[in-house]
Formats: C-alpha cells, structure tokens, sequence
C-alpha cells in the first residue's frame, strides 16, 4: 500500500470521527467566533418553549393570563365612570360579552347588568334598591358605560318625576 493511500484513508476517519462526535461543532459553523450562539443560550438556559420577550414591553405592563376554559372566572375589575358608578367587563360560557354597573349613590338603581347578544341587542337585567329586578331586552343602548340612569330608568318602565331634586317612585311595569 502506498503512502498516499494511508494517508487518505487516515485523514478519512479522523474528519468523520471529529464531525460526528461534536454536534456543538456542526451548531457552531455557521456562528461567527468569539461569542455565545443562540443554541448556546437556550441550551445555557435549559428553556426552549419561551418566546423571547416582546420588544415594545414596558417593564411593570400587566401580562395577559391564559385561564383554562374549565378553572374559575377570574375575579371582576371594576373602574369608575360617571354618576358615582363603577363597570367592570368580562365574557360568560358562551362567549358573550357581559357589562355590569354597580351604582353607589343612586335612589333607585343599585346595579344593572348587560349581556351583549351581538352588536346591537343586549338583554339587561337592573336591580333595584328595594330588591326587585327588571329584565329588558333592548337595542337602544350603546354600551352600559355611557348608558346613564335616566336611559336604564326608560327602557325598564321605571318613571321617575323630579320633586325638589328628589325622584318619586312611580311604577308602570308591564
């Protein structure tokens, strides 16, 4: 046998037995020298399933939480709106989107509740102080944020006359 053919044969087994051995090498080969490869990081990290963190992020965001669809609801947010009311929004089992307003200085609403069927209709449901609830449908309100009580107080039949910045009860339920 020749020299060159030894040769040959020798260089063969050692370039195979040096690309099979280190994968890392076959990661690196394309990765310019000197620093850490993005396979080196998640390795380094031991995390692969996380998405690198979103560039526009501001630091103390609020991020939005994944509920299973078979856990509890997550608990109301409430924020103030007008006539000394709070409204917080969530979705129910149907996936419809469900308004509710808690009023807390009103003489005769303590809280009104809208269950959006689409765009247009909504079926409420407003309490009374003095316990009684009135369900309605309508398609007369935009949404119950901008809905103001004399608009609830229309569309349940409650008529209300001001006496000396009073409100007089008069019922015309159907």
């Amino acid at each position: 046998m020749s020299f060159s053919r030894v040769f040959s044969i020798v260089a063969s087994i050692v370039l195979c037995w040096g690309c099979s051995n280190s994968a890392e090498a076959v990661r690196n080969a394309g990765a310019p020298s000197g620093g850490p490869t993005v396979a080196n990081k998640t390795r380094q990290t031991g995390n692969t399933n996380m998405p690198p963190p979103s560039i526009g992020m501001k630091p103390r965001e609020k991020k939005m939480v994944d509920t299973a669809p078979s856990g509890p609801p997550p608990p109301l947010q409430f924020r103030k709106v007008d006539e000394d009311s709070e409204i917080a929004t969530s979705m129910n089992d149907r996936g419809e989107v469900v308004e509710t307003r808690v009023f807390k200085s009103h003489s005769q609403i303590v809280r009104a509740e809208a269950v959006w069927k689409n765009a247009k209709d909504a079926l409420v449901k407003i309490t009374l102080k003095d316990g009684k609830t009135i369900d309605v449908k309508t398609d007369r309100l935009a949404n119950l944020q901008t809905a103001t009580t004399r608009d609830l107080m229309e569309i349940s039949g409650i008529q209300g006359r001001v006496e000396k910045g009073r409100i007089r009860k008069k019922w015309a339920l159907d």
